[in-house]
């Protein structure tokens, strides 16, 4: 996780609004010389400019459409010298995005008598990252050191939709609904551990690194229409891998 760590001797801070975002950040001491911090969050400012627009696509009074998007994260470290030579570091990350889109079409059907009914059609979907880090860097000399670090990071997403169709069948109306909601996430935990060495006219690392995958992925379709006979299936998957490895490099 990339993040810059706070100031060791004073608080800082910033605010900024833009056209399609507004973002904070606060960083500075929480033990003078010895833990900082620093935090950042940030958010999209979309929605006026949707308001705009879907008040114009609705001037039609059979067709009304709503949507929706935002996009937000935030961002922490901590950094701690408990000594010279000896820093720890803990770094936090977890942002997302939501997207939104509706469609409701209204409608008039002539059987044995006047239907009123509404087509609709609803797309929901939410993916993000996430990530949590903590690196602990020594120096053994002037020459050499070791940094280890454990980390955790993942990625998801949800995917969502309902559709609904009317139609006259002999003289009636006949209604079906379709519901789909795709989701799925992407893991890995692990640990790394480096050995530097400088020597007179190179340098040296070699180190070890075990990973864990961890991988999921689930698709669901009902379908349900007017005479309540449902269809349903159910597709789940999961994949996990351990990975390890050593290396010496130049």
């Amino acid at each position: 996780i990339m993040t810059k760590e706070g100031s060791l001797d004073k608080t800082n801070g910033s605010f900024s609004i833009g056209l399609t975002e507004g973002r904070i950040n606060l960083n500075g001491p929480l033990i003078k010389n010895k833990l900082t911090y620093n935090i950042a969050l940030r958010r999209s400012l979309l929605e006026p400019y949707l308001i705009t627009y879907l008040a114009l696509v609705n001037s039609n009074d059979q067709i009304k459409t709503r949507g929706g998007y935002s996009l937000s994260d935030i961002n922490l470290a901590l950094a701690y010298t408990p000594y010279a030579g000896d820093k720890v570091t803990f770094k936090v990350y977890s942002g997302g995005d939501r997207l939104r889109f509706s469609r409701i079409t209204s409608q008039k059907f002539y059987g044995e008598s006047v239907f009123n009914a509404e087509d609709l059609i609803d797309a929901r979907m939410n993916w993000g990252n996430s990530a949590v880090s903590a690196n602990w860097d020594h120096i053994l000399s002037d020459d050499s050191n070791v940094s280890t670090i454990i980390y955790h990071s993942g990625s998801r997403s949800d995917l969502s939709s309902l559709k609904t169709d009317n139609e006259l069948k002999n003289e009636q109306l006949s209604t079906e609904s379709g519901i789909e909601s795709i989701k799925g996430n992407v893991k890995v935990t692990g640990f790394r551990s480096i050995y530097n060495k400088e020597l007179i006219h190179n340098k040296i690392s070699s180190g070890i690194e075990c990973q864990l995958y961890h991988f999921t992925a689930q698709n669901i379709i009902s379908r349900i229409n007017s005479y309540s006979d449902t269809l349903m299936t159910d597709v789940f998957t999961r994949y996990t891998s351990v990975l390890t490895s050593a290396f010496v490099e130049d």
